[in-house]
């Protein structure tokens, strides 16, 4: 029997205290949240914390789980949380042009990845938390 390889990845939509979000620019992928994979041996909610701190200099505090992403076809799964600011410097990396804190209408008209647009939809429902998404 072979045993199944699936992708495990995680992000936050961090909102500060004016109710902005924060959205880093890839290099490859323009706007978005931030948001990368799980390490071995990671929970999928040190994984966003981490991911959100190496992208962006912020140390967040997870309070929900928006949703849950799976794609069947590419055997992956996306968990995507709400956090909140806690302290650090906004900064960039390697895999990023720019950053910054910006409104829900800001960001639905920077972000090009129809996917990662739907998912910014989704963090303003909060009444409709958690979203199970299943793409086959």
């Amino acid at each position: 029997m072979k045993i199944p390889k699936h992708r495990l990845s995680a992000g936050a939509i961090v909102r500060d205290e004016y109710q902005h979000i924060l959205l880093i620019k890839n290099k490859y992928r323009g706007w978005e949240y931030p948001g990368g994979f799980v390490n071995n041996r990671e929970s999928i909610q040190d994984g966003a914390i981490r991911e959100v701190e190496e992208e962006t200099g912020i140390q967040v505090k997870i309070i929900d789980l928006i949703g849950v992403y799976q794609n069947k076809q590419a055997s992956s799964c996306h968990f995507l949380f709400f956090a909140t600011p806690l302290s650090g410097q906004l900064k960039f990396n390697d895999e990023s042009e720019g950053i910054g804190y910006f409104t829900i209408e800001e960001a639905l008209q920077m972000i090009s990845q129809t996917t990662c647009k739907e998912r910014v939809l989704h963090s303003t429902h909060e009444n409709n938390w958690p979203y199970l998404y299943i793409n086959s």
